[in-house]
């Protein structure tokens, strides 16, 4: 847990202190995120001495990928509803939460592990899980909604 808290640490400072909007990145970055992410659309850069953030979508998903400047892929956050969970991982939460629904997902993908990011929602709490690959509920805390 403390592995994924730093790896969230570093993906947030590393967004916060991005001073070049929209720079050039070199041949080895390009080819990477050309390799990976084919069909990006709508897609902007932001370099860091060391890494180069790119923002784009692919299939109505937005997606935010770092790539170090020798052209390897450092991590990737997803942002999506309920019909892009894994459906093991939707079926799990359907059974175990089945009066919430699901509100929003972030899937971080690092270090070759993924672990999810889900916002469920009822009628007065609102439920921030976090999700193994696995399906099993790392961290559960639940908060009186504040939008009533």
């Amino acid at each position: 847990m403390k592995k994924l808290a730093g790896i969230i640490a570093v993906f947030v400072s590393l967004s916060a202190a991005a001073v070049n909007s929209n720079p050039v990145v070199n041949e080895k970055v390009q080819k990477t995120f050309e390799m990976v992410f084919a069909n990006a659309q709508h897609v902007t850069w932001r370099s860091e001495k060391d890494n180069n953030e790119a923002s784009f979508s692919i299939n109505n998903i937005r997606v935010r990928a770092v790539i170090d400047n020798s052209g390897q892929l450092v991590r990737t956050i997803r942002y999506y509803g309920e019909e892009n969970l894994p459906a093991s991982i939707r079926y799990g939460l359907k059974k175990k939460f089945d009066k919430e629904e699901i509100s929003s997902v972030s899937e971080l993908s690092a270090n070759d592990q993924v672990v999810y990011y889900i916002t469920l929602k009822d009628k007065t709490h609102l439920l921030n899980l976090v999700v193994n690959a696995g399906g099993n509920i790392v961290s559960l805390k639940k908060y009186k909604r504040g939008d009533l």
